[in-house]
This record gives structure tokens, C-alpha cells and sequence, in this order.
């Protein structure tokens, strides 16, 4: 033991920027523990956006996991299934972007309903078009249904000024688990309902989600 901490003390004495690096990070480190022990879940908030994530889930399993295999039973041969699963992220990303922005001048509210019907719409006119009106729907409903995913994540870091690093695992965590189940559930569903039926009811199931919009807080500005 005496060797241990001669060697330490040298170590040290001998490095002193060594020694005064250690003892920053172990401060950030408490520092950090003490901020996420000081922190408590909002459930004012959490609650709500729970509720939109689960509501919005199965569409979000049915347009991203299973519209290859919708399009197949259809006749649609494999390279264009794939294609379509291209299209539909590609017009989700840019509805990220673009979300993002309006979010930052009208809030968060009015962005979400949006996202919820116009995905809800552009699927039911998807299921029931054909041709180069089917791809004009599936990029419509690409760019709401991944519009509401930004949205979310700056809604869940509000409550967490001072660690939005622990607000953003919480709320990826929330989405992965939630989309996780509605993957299975939607499987389910079309084994036993038929995949076109089982799209239409994910539709009705997304539409519930309005509600919950409403019971958000609105932002500390406005307050």
C-alpha cells in the first residue's frame, strides 16, 4: 500500500497537469450526477407526448416496416417496393428540416396536428390511389409522418434546461420501446386482419392522438 501511494503522489507531483485533468473530469462528474438526481420527469409533459408517440406508432410501423409488403400483395415487384420505402424516408427528412423551422415560429401545437391528420390523410389517399398519384401521396406522407419526430424531442428538453443530453435519451428511449411494440402489434394485425385493413385502422388509431396535443403545456414563454 505504501508503494501505491508513493507511486500516485510521484505520478502526480511529477504530471501535475495530469493530476489537475483527473480531478476536472471527476468534478464534471459529480456535477453531472448531481443535476440528473436534481432533475424529476414532468409528467405534464411526459404524459402527454407518450400518449402521441403511441397513438402515431402503429401508422408509423405500417408506412415504414410494411408498406413493401402492402405494395407487393398489390403486384408491385420487389426492386419497386423497395424504391417506395426510399421515397418515403427521403420526403421524411425533409419534412424534419422543415418542421423544425416552423416549430421555432409558431410552437409546437398546431405543428403536431398537422403532422397527425396529414399523415393520417395521405395514407388513406395512398391506399386508395394508383400510379403517379400513389407516389405523390407516399411523399406526402413520408414528409408528416416523420415531421413530428423533431418536435417531440424539443418538447421532452424543456423540462430539462440544464440536461437536455438526459432529455433526449429519455425521449429516444420512449420512441424506440413504443415503436418496437407497434412493429409486433402491426405483424399481428396483418396476419390477421389482411394489410390493407390493418393500414386503416392504424389511420383511426393515429387520429387519437389529437387530444393529447392539447393537453401539453404550452411553452414557458407564453405562460
Amino acid at each position: 500500500m505504501p508503494f501505491k501511494i508513493d507511486h500516485v503522489l510521484s505520478e502526480n507531483i511529477s504530471n501535475p497537469d495530469k493530476a489537475l485533468k483527473s480531478k476536472v473530469n471527476r468534478w464534471e462528474y459529480e456535477e453531472e450526477v448531481r443535476i440528473i438526481s436534481n432533475e424529476e420527469i414532468d409528467l405534464k409533459v411526459f404524459l402527454p407526448l407518450a400518449g402521441i408517440l403511441i397513438m402515431r406508432a402503429l401508422l408509423r410501423a405500417a408506412a415504414e416496416i410494411y408498406l413493401p409488403v402492402y405494395l407487393t400483395e398489390r403486384g408491385v415487384s420487389f426492386w419497386l417496393a423497395g424504391v417506395s420505402l426510399t421515397i418515403l424516408e427521403g420526403a421524411g427528412i425533409l419534412g424534419i428540416i422543415i418542421s423544425g423551422n416552423i416549430n421555432d415560429r409558431i410552437g409546437p401545437r398546431l405543428v403536431l396536428i398537422v403532422s397527425l391528420i396529414g399523415s393520417s390523410i395521405f395514407m388513406y389517399l395512398f391506399l386508395f390511389s394508383q400510379g403517379f398519384l400513389q407516389v405523390i401521396n407516399l411523399v406526402l406522407l413520408g414528409f408528416m409522418s416523420l415531421a413530428m419526430v423533431p418536435i417531440g424531442m424539443a418538447i421532452m428538453q424543456e423540462p430539462f434546461p440544464e440536461n437536455r443530453s438526459f432529455a433526449n435519451g429519455l425521449y429516444l428511449a420512449m420512441l424506440f420501446l413504443v415503436n418496437a411494440l407497434a412493429g409486433v402489434s402491426m405483424g399481428w394485425m396483418c396476419d390477421h386482419l389482411g394489410t390493407q385493413q390493418a393500414f386503416l385502422w392504424s389511420i383511426a388509431v393515429c387520429l387519437l392522438g389529437i387530444p393529447f396535443v392539447f393537453m401539453l403545456p404550452g411553452k414557458k414563454s407564453e405562460n
